[in-house]
């Protein structure tokens, strides 16, 4: 049984005195646990729509999320509360999703205080301990996010998620914002993080490098609909849809591409 089960997923956003606009149709995809998978596509094509979705910040139109067995639009409050908690987002504008009158320390501590969790005995060892998982150094814990780099703002966000102990990470575009020398230095922190704690991770990206750094798996989108998936090195060296054959051809060299990174 997957950990996370999505079937026949759509999403309708309505447009006064129009049709509403179909952003997924009917998108099917299975997430085990542990496993890492990309979904790839260009902008507009319903990627981040998806990502929303699976973590209930969008509300689907029809079809269903089953996460560890359960019909998540089924649950309960207390059972959309434990979902919330397993299954986290790590967005794309890391510093925008931070408080910036909070420090790091608070932002790691608030977030247990949101979702109900009890507060440790110690907190300031368990955000040592949380800034040491993502490689911030202690002295992180009294700034502000002005005071840190985009790549640090992304590691705290990452903090931020795993004080919750998830199971499941949702990532959109976790690296488009960062430059090229940083990015790669939180791509393999996150796919550290994913194997070490046996995360599953879904990555949303534009980019197929980023996409064959990390993941496992991968789905093509195209107009909100999975166009092709599989390994993604049969994916990426064996294209069977004409659109993924198209995405590859925009990058001349992923090989290239993933060399910048390192």
């Amino acid at each position: 049984m997957s950990l996370l089960d999505v079937q026949n997923l759509e999403v309708h956003y309505p447009r006064p005195g129009h049709t509403p606009f179909k952003a997924l149709h009917g998108v099917s995809l299975q997430v085990e646990a542990g496993a890492s998978i990309g979904i790839v596509g260009e902008s507009g094509c319903g990627k981040s729509t998806l990502a929303k979705a699976i973590v209930k910040l969008v509300q689907p139109s029809s079809g269903r999320i089953f996460y560890d067995g359960a019909d998540v639009t089924a649950l309960d409050r207390a059972g959309r509360a434990q979902y919330c908690r397993q299954v986290q987002m790590v967005f794309q504008d890391a510093m925008g999703s931070l408080n910036p009158r909070m420090t790091v320390a608070a932002t790691l501590l608030e977030v247990l205080h949101v979702h109900r969790v009890a507060m440790p005995s110690r907190p300031e060892e368990a955000v040592a301990q949380l800034l040491e998982q993502v490689g911030l150094p202690h002295e992180a814990a009294s700034a502000y996010p002005r005071e840190l780099s985009g790549g640090q703002c992304q590691r705290v966000s990452l903090a931020r998620c795993l004080a919750l102990g998830p199971r499941v990470l949702v990532a959109d575009e976790p690296v488009s914002a960062l430059d090229v020398s940083v990015q790669a230095r939180v791509l393999n922190l996150l796919r550290e993080l994913q194997q070490r704690l046996g995360l599953a991770l879904m990555l949303v990206s534009h980019d197929l490098a980023v996409v064959r750094t990390v993941c496992d798996y991968v789905c093509v989108l195209y107009n909100g609909r999975i166009v092709e998936q599989g390994g993604v090195t049969d994916v990426l060296e064996r294209p069977a849809h004409a659109y993924t054959r198209e995405l590859l051809a925009a990058v001349p060299d992923v090989d290239r591409a993933l060399a910048r990174r390192s």
